[in-house]
């Protein structure tokens, strides 16, 4: 009886792939999520999500579907005794992902409630981490201008793409992308916890956690450089030096991706955690990956699975809309290579893939285009992917070109126009943006709908910007902060800026000349104060007295 099970397992490893024949990473299908048996309900989602995620929900009168529903726990500790781990599930999928020995398939299908199962990845690697060392020097490079009262001079190295879609203007009314979160789903954050361009984060709570969702662990700041490129045009905050498009958002930052191989378990370590990113209660998902071919080619996506409903992280990509979610997918860089075409999650419904320009406007040559397999405009937008300057892992900045870059860009400044206008939903956002592009009414296949303009989504008008009131920038501010003075017919008479403390003692004062109407200027003033709050008296003309608050923190 002995031998003939033996033969029996020796002639189940000969039908698997040699490669396979060892412990593996296998997707586990169920049939339905065990309602009868099963402790979660949805009356209760306070059990599986958190307090933010249901207020969305509620907000934009989403409804709860088995699809929100966790797993059944009976369905997974029967699998158990034949699995090795648990990497991730997926509620949306109704799904495992297992590291197992694939003779134990038969065990497993053996079970009425389990649907399939495919081969997704050899075992994860041990270690598989980078081994990378520390920051060896914390040198960031002086950004050289003549003009100190400039907005350039001011943002520095990241001026261009963010003035391309007159991002800038949202910011001059203190619209940085407080009170959203988004999550950012990439390779690694390698040293995003030591590098300065990101202290502001983590000095002011805005790192809300961090997830490894291919090492199911928390360990992700010693991993690949491109979620740290990606983060910091986002959240990066170093005054006249690099400053990102949403630098007061709070962030998720959620490894999905594997440097160094391509396998379909990534698109799954990308659901489960658009899945987390939604229990959690994020609001913008931004994605600078793309999937097309792999390591194993018969795991390979063809054009014909762009439609949108195909690929497994283009259809959790459109369930994450559908939670309400704001997913920013980029385009892929393959727009010059035989493939063409944008990757997955790009071709999702209702989210935003974003193609790349040149710093004068124009196609970038690598940005992959569209349309899907089933006919719709992709990419929806465009923004700078070439020359974007980035943080790198040793402090210095470098130059770099691609999608990947093009994306945080956008997803940026839409966290600053949705804290602008809170009551939209994810989808009215979209809207607005296409309608701002400047291809909005002749789109195309290379850059959809075109670059986006944020001060004409966000209802501001360039010529009146500084008219009505003066503006303060960063407000809060650490060392020091700019001013806006108003544009407005006044004579010749200089302009005087005065600065008062909370028991209203003037503690500095400043001339300007009427040339400085409408520019920005840079204040030290307050450098050597104390924390706290102060209050700018601008005094245009005698009729014309302009008070506001600032806060140093």
């Amino acid at each position: 009886m002995k031998k003939n099970l033996w033969i029996l397992f020796m002639l189940l490893l000969t039908t698997i792939p040699l490669s396979y024949a060892q412990s593996s990473r296998y997707l586990i299908e169920f049939t339905d999520k065990d309602t009868t048996n099963n402790p979660f309900s949805l009356s209760e989602p306070e059990e599986f999500l958190s307090e933010r995620a249901i207020d969305r929900r509620e907000r934009y009168e989403i409804p709860m579907t088995l699809s929100d529903l966790p797993l059944s726990p009976r369905y997974i500790d029967s699998i158990k005794p034949f699995i090795t781990t648990i990497q991730n599930k997926s509620k949306w999928m109704n799904s495992l992902v297992a590291e197992m020995n694939p003779a134990s398939l038969d065990s497993i299908h053996a079970f009425q409630f389990v649907k399939n199962s495919k081969f997704l990845a050899p075992a994860i690697p041990t270690p598989s981490k980078a081994n990378h060392k520390g920051i060896q020097e914390n040198y960031i490079p002086e950004l050289k201008s003549e003009n100190t009262d400039s907005d350039s001079t001011f943002y520095g190295y990241s001026w261009e793409p963010i003035s391309m879609l007159n991002g800038h203007l949202l910011h001059d009314n203190n619209y940085e992308g407080a009170n959203i979160v988004i999550a950012v789903l990439d390779a690694g954050f390698r040293n995003v916890n030591k590098l300065p361009v990101f202290s502001h984060l983590w000095e002011d709570n805005q790192i809300l956690g961090v997830r490894d969702f291919e090492e199911n662990d928390q360990q992700v700041f010693d991993t690949h450089n491109h979620g740290t490129m990606v983060l910091s045009l986002m959240a990066g905050y170093i005054p006249e030096l690099f400053i990102g498009t949403a630098p007061k958002a709070d962030y998720w930052l959620l490894r999905t991706e594997v440097g160094g191989s391509e396998y379909l378990v990534e698109e799954y370590n990308w659901i489960a955690a658009a899945e987390f990113a939604d229990s959690a209660g994020a609001d913008i998902i931004n994605s600078s990956l793309g999937y097309t071919t792999f390591d194993d080619s018969t795991q390979n996506h063809t054009f014909q699975d762009l439609n949108g409903n195909t690929t497994p992280i283009s259809q959790a990509a459109t369930m994450a809309a559908r939670k309400g979610m704001l997913v920013v997918s980029s385009a892929g860089n393959q727009g010059n290579d035989n493939w063409q075409y944008i990757s997955a999650p790009a071709d999702a419904d209702s989210i935003i893939t974003v193609g790349s320009v040149d710093p004068n406007r124009n196609y970038a040559f690598f940005s992959s285009t569209g349309p899907t397999s089933d006919g719709r405009i992709k990419p929806e937008l465009a923004a700078q992917g070439v020359g974007n300057v980035v943080q790198n892992v040793d402090s210095s900045f470098v130059t770099t070109n691609g999608t990947s870059f093009s994306a945080p860009i956008i997803s940026g400044l839409a966290a600053c126009l949705w804290q602008k206008f809170p009551d939209l939903n994810n989808m009215e956002v979209i809207e607005k943006l296409i309608k701002s592009a400047d291809q909005y009414t002749n789109p195309d296949s290379l850059l959809g709908y075109g670059i986006p303009n944020f001060s004409r989504a966000g209802n501001i008008k360039i010529e009146d910007l500084n008219k009505s009131s003066m503006q303060l920038f960063p407000n809060p501010f650490k060392n020091h902060f700019y001013i806006s003075i108003p544009d407005v017919n006044i004579d010749k008479a200089p302009i005087y800026l005065e600065i008062f403390d909370l028991l209203g003692r003037k503690i500095y004062s400043r001339e300007f000349s009427k040339s400085m109407a409408g520019k920005r200027t840079r204040i030290n003033a307050l450098s050597d104060n104390p924390a706290g709050i102060y209050f700018i008296k601008l005094t245009l003309t005698t009729d014309f007295v302009i008070k506001q608050k600032i806060v140093k923190y």
